[in-house]
């Protein structure tokens, strides 16, 4: 295990504690299983400022809400928050945050999702224009998933979606989205069910036209396709319905959870069969659904405080005028809260209003609840001591004869060697890597020789290094080149190769291409040199020895033409990139 550091502002640097990386992205291309991401407070925009981070390797931890030397981690007072570029228009990756191939046992704890800048509000913090088509901010996928003391706000397409088994969600705020739900749990199995734990769910808006909250399948708060536990929660201003059963609902249970200000239905089913609607004044029917439990489930106020006063007056006002059925009674108990009026009947019906007004990061970490249910500060325990990324080794150059035939003075030492990337594919060159390590082609340049086969981890740095490089199908077509750096190993005995590199990084090659352009032969212009000691021949003399006041000549050294590819990798511990 490894421990990588992010701060954001800083220099671009090499993943330790004194050199943190500047952005996410480039801890997440770098861990391999196994590593934890610290990362301090601040506000991130991830590669290029796109606002998208990409997990694609099993068993990493990101925790987020460090103070800049990573001695203490607050996230509900310094978060760390992964947002967008506000007016930024490059297309869109379709979330914040999304898990791609083998991400298992991912956890994220500490960190805060804020989606507003992907989207248009005007100058009151209506929402103007979402960015349709995106999905939730935040989409994973696998086993074991953990995500706690999280902050989602601001989503134009949901909040999150998880799938698998033996997926956490516990200790989060989700508020203030438009879209399907403020949380998906889908795909788990009756053995190894999802667990939402004392987590609070606020004000997930109908974008439909009025009267709104009619039922759709859209603006719900948890939305379940699968074996789930629900406990504990406090859901309030949930526009269509605060759960919503969509698979066999003897896999779900639903218990002592807090529900509030719901404007259409706490609990809906739409498994055939088991179809029900049940508002807030029928709480007490949920045993009688058909969950495989439903116990201690109340309805009343959770005592929210925090909200701004002004964001509260218009959302109470549009709920009151847009909604079928608005909960007059729990929306002037949220308005007394903030110190304001009870809702007037005279509020204009045919007034344009925006679906959902934003909240900063700041107005979020305010929002407190006041009964037991629902997400609370942690008091996080102190940092676990550190293992940070080891110092490179001196890697020594060798040549391809020492790769085709077996050096064993070389067995174990830090090689390198100059070579073209190829593709890749299973090999059991070394059996006892077989299912950690895949075989990577390279060449030998100018030469049309038969791929070598190195050895490279299937996640982390040097699988992306080499997924990023220009590939080759023979030696002769190669023109980019990168130095191989790793440890040199001896293979098995009757193998397709003597010996292979273990790769540790690949570092591109700068060819350097700008010889010297001949001087062009004297022309007779100038007419032939006048005879000696004369004073034409002095003026002459005098004229060649004058210092020129042209700049000098670009020599390969002043003005070198390099690959454009050359950030493609770095040496190990070394940064990729320079934005």
């Amino acid at each position: 295990m490894t421990d990588l550091f992010v701060a954001a502002g800083g220099p671009v640097g090499d993943g330790t504690r004194a050199r943190p990386f500047h952005d996410p992205w480039l801890a997440l291309r770098q861990a391999a299983p196994g590593d934890r991401i610290h990362i301090a407070a601040g506000t991130y925009t991830g590669r290029g400022e796109r606002s998208s981070w990409v997990v694609d390797t099993p068993e990493l931890t990101l925790l987020g809400g460090y103070s800049p030397d990573f001695a203490r981690r607050t996230p509900w007072q310094t978060p760390t928050v992964f947002a967008a570029k506000t007016g930024l228009r490059v297309p869109n990756e379709p979330n914040m945050l999304q898990g791609i191939g083998g991400h298992d046992g991912l956890v994220l704890d500490g960190l805060f999702f804020d989606g507003a800048g992907r989207d248009d509000y005007d100058e009151q913090g209506g929402l103007q224009r979402a960015s349709y088509g995106d999905g939730p901010l935040v989409s994973l996928r696998g086993e074991r998933i953990t995500v706690r003391d999280c902050c989602f706000a601001n989503g134009s397409s949901g909040a999150v979606e998880l799938g698998g088994d033996s997926v956490v969600f516990e200790n989060n705020i989700v508020v203030n989205c438009v879209g399907l739900s403020l949380l998906t749990v889908r795909d788990g199995a009756p053995e190894t069910p999802a667990a939402v734990s004392r987590n609070t769910f606020a004000f997930a808006h109908d974008d439909s036209d009025p009267p709104r909250g009619s039922g759709a399948d859209r603006a719900v708060g948890v939305r379940v396709n699968g074996a789930a536990a629900i406990a504990d929660n406090v859901f309030v201003g949930c526009g269509n319905a605060a759960v919503a059963c969509l698979r066999d609902v003897g896999q779900i249970a639903i218990d002592r959870n807090l529900f509030f200000a719901t404007p259409r239905d706490i609990v809906r089913s739409r498994v055939p069969g088991a179809e029900a609607e049940l508002t807030e004044e029928y709480a007490a029917e949920l045993e009688d659904v058909g969950l495989r439990s439903a116990a201690g489930n109340t309805v009343c106020d959770p005592q929210l405080t925090g909200l701004p006063a002004a964001w509260l007056d218009t959302y109470t006002v549009d709920v009151a005028v847009t909604y079928e059925r608005p909960p007059i009674a729990a929306l002037n108990a949220l308005r007394e809260s903030a110190g304001l009026g009870e809702l007037s009947s005279a509020s204009d019906r045919d007034v344009q209003r925006p679906v959902m007004r934003r909240l900063a990061p700041a107005e979020v970490l305010a929002l407190a609840v006041g009964a037991a249910p629902g997400a609370h500060p942690a008091d996080l325990a102190a940092p676990e001591p550190f293992t940070e990324l080891p110092a490179g080794p001196s890697y020594q150059a060798v040549d391809w004869a020492r790769l085709y035939e077996a050096d064993p003075a070389l067995a174990g030492a830090p090689v390198q060697v100059r070579a073209g990337v190829g593709f890749d594919q299973n090999t059991q060159i070394l059996p006892e890597l077989a299912e950690t390590h895949i075989g990577v082609a390279v060449y030998e340049p100018g030469t049309d020789n038969s791929p070598w086969w190195a050895l490279a981890p299937r996640y982390g740095l040097v699988h992306h290094q080499t997924e990023e490089a220009v590939r080759y199908s023979r030696g002769l077509d190669v023109e980019s080149t990168y130095l191989l750096r790793g440890t040199y190993r001896l293979t098995p005995p009757g193998g397709r190769q003597s010996a292979t590199i273990v790769l540790d990084s690949l570092a591109p090659v700068l060819d350097v291409t700008a010889p010297e352009p001949p001087r062009p032969a004297a022309t007779g212009s100038c007419g032939p040199d006048p005879p000696a000691g004369t004073a034409a021949a002095r003026r002459r003399s005098a004229t060649r020895s004058r210092p020129s006041k042209r700049p000098p000549r670009a020599t390969a050294s002043s003005s070198p033409q390099v690959s454009t590819r050359a950030a493609c990798g770095r040496a190990h511990g070394a940064s990729p990139y320079a934005t």
